[in-house]
């Protein structure tokens, strides 16, 4: 079906125009099952019909998502649980917030100031017991005063020391331990030494080889998986765009190539991202042009 609206009025229509959902609605949220939840204009209340517009849940809740496909989330007061389609509860409303589902099906919820996560059933698979948790390439990362990391089953797989930690990619985690920020392995191993004020994710931009951004002393850098620089850390920004890193160096802007080779010297007052693969720079301020890469 498709949702439109009416007179500031929501409802949903079919290929050939339709009514199915009849224009009553002051929102309307569809899943990929077809099933949408809604709440009718100055009801204030949320239920859910099914794809032939039949109320399947009461209007009873102060607000719901649907979440997968056969579970929705609901707030019930102030809180907030989840139920199944036949409006069985499968968690009581008692949390704080459910987040929505990311990665592996798993999706954060909160009681008070603590965390955890979910599964797609609703069972709770890390305990609500951690100062914050996210899942990222297969870890869990979680504080517990200090940031560790834990399996789907809540068991400690990377101590809990590190003073930060960041998004992990390709078996390096950005840790910060006693001022500075280094990358360890999925083993716990020290792979690229603490000697960053900060550090970046890596990534494989237009499936160059993994890199990740650096900065020492407030200048950045780029290095590879093993900690080379291939990019030192002398500029004052750094921005991949369009292929190649816009760079500034004594509050000039210049371009460099992938291997840090520059492309454009450092003689622009401001270079900017244009249209396709297209970058433009000026030198007064005023008037920009295009840039070869």
């Amino acid at each position: 079906g498709y949702a439109i609206a009416k007179n500031s009025a929501r409802g949903m229509i079919d290929s050939l125009n339709n009514v199915i959902i009849p224009f009553k609605y002051k929102y309307l949220i569809q899943n990929e099952d077809n099933y949408v939840a809604g709440t009718i204009v100055n009801a204030n209340k949320w239920g859910v019909l099914n794809k032939q517009g039949e109320i399947i849940i009461p209007y009873k809740y102060e607000m719901i998502r649907l979440f997968s496909k056969d579970l929705f989330r609901f707030q019930k007061g102030k809180k907030w649980g989840i139920a199944n389609l036949q409006d069985d509860w499968v968690l009581n409303p008692e949390y704080d917030y459910i987040h929505d589902f990311y990665q592996e099906d798993l999706a954060m919820i909160n009681k008070g100031k603590k965390y955890g996560l979910i599964d797609k059933a609703g069972n709770i698979v890390v305990p609500i017991k951690y100062d914050r948790v996210y899942y990222q390439d297969s870890l869990i990362a979680a504080r517990l005063g200090k940031w560790g990391a834990v399996d789907k089953q809540g068991r400690t797989i990377i101590p809990h020391i590190y003073d930060d930690m960041s998004f992990p990619n390709n078996d390096r985690i950005p840790v910060k331990k006693q001022g500075k920020w280094g990358y360890i392995n999925y083993m716990n191993e020290l792979v690229i030494p603490y000697q960053f004020d900060y550090c970046s994710m890596f990534s494989n931009y237009y499936s160059q080889p993994y890199t990740a951004s650096v900065s020492i002393n407030k200048l950045e850098g780029v290095i590879d998986l093993q900690g080379n620089f291939i990019i030192p850390c002398e500029y004052q920004s750094l921005s991949w765009v369009n292929g190649v890193y816009i760079a500034k160096k004594d509050n000039k802007y210049g371009v460099l190539d992938k291997n840090g080779k520059v492309k454009h010297d450092f003689q622009y007052k401001d270079i900017m991202k244009g249209e396709g693969s297209r970058i433009w720079g000026t030198t007064d301020g005023k008037t920009y042009h295009n840039l070869k890469r």
